[in-house]
C-alpha cells in the first residue's frame, strides 16, 4: 500500500506475484512483475526506524536476488524497495513504541529504493558457480554414498 501511494498508483495498484519461475540454475518468486513496464520490484519492510535503511547507498545484501529475478522474468530492470511502516500492536513487545508506530512520517520518506540494471555476465558467473557447484555436490555423492 506505502509503494502503491507513493508511485500514485492507486487505479492500477502493484500487486502481490505468485509466479514461481525457475530454469535450470535457479528459482525464485519475485513480489511485484509489472508486466506493462516490464520491471521487477521486491519489497523489504522494516517494522522499526532501526532496521529502515536511511543512510544506505546500496542494497547489496539483495543484488544477486534481484539478479536472479531479472533473468528469470526477461527484465532489464529490478528495484528493491525498503519500505517503513507500523509494527503490528501484537509484535512490539517490551520494545520502544516510537521505533515501531511510524505511519505519521511521511510516506515519502518511509521509502528508499535501490535500482539494479541487467547485466549478462553476472549471470553467466551464477551459471558457471552452480556448475561448479554441482560438480562439488557429485565429488561428494559419490565419495560418502
Amino acid at each position: 500500500d506505502l509503494l502503491n501511494n507513493i508511485e500514485f498508483r492507486l487505479s492500477k495498484p502493484y500487486a502481490k506475484n505468485t509466479e514461481r519461475k525457475s530454469n535450470e540454475w535457479i528459482t525464485g518468486e519475485c513480489d511485484i512483475y509489472d508486466a506493462d513496464t516490464r520491471l521487477i520490484r521486491d519489497i523489504k519492510t522494516s517494522w522499526s526506524m532501526a532496521t529502515f535503511p536511511l543512510f544506505a547507498t546500496n542494497a547489496d545484501d539483495y543484488e544477486w536476488q534481484m539478479r536472479g529475478y531479472m533473468w528469470l522474468w526477461d527484465c532489464d530492470t529490478a528495484i528493491v524497495d525498503y519500505c517503513l511502516v507500523d509494527t503490528p500492536e501484537y509484535l512490539i513487545g517490551y520494545e520502544q513504541r516510537e521505533l515501531h508506530i511510524v505511519s505519521h512520517i511521511e510516506s515519502e520518506k518511509r521509502h528508499k529504493f535501490f535500482i539494479y540494471e541487467r547485466d549478462f555476465e553476472k549471470e553467466q558467473r551464477i551459471k558457471d558457480r552452480c556448475e561448479q557447484l554441482k560438480e562439488y555436490y557429485e565429488q561428494l555423492r559419490s565419495k560418502y554414498l
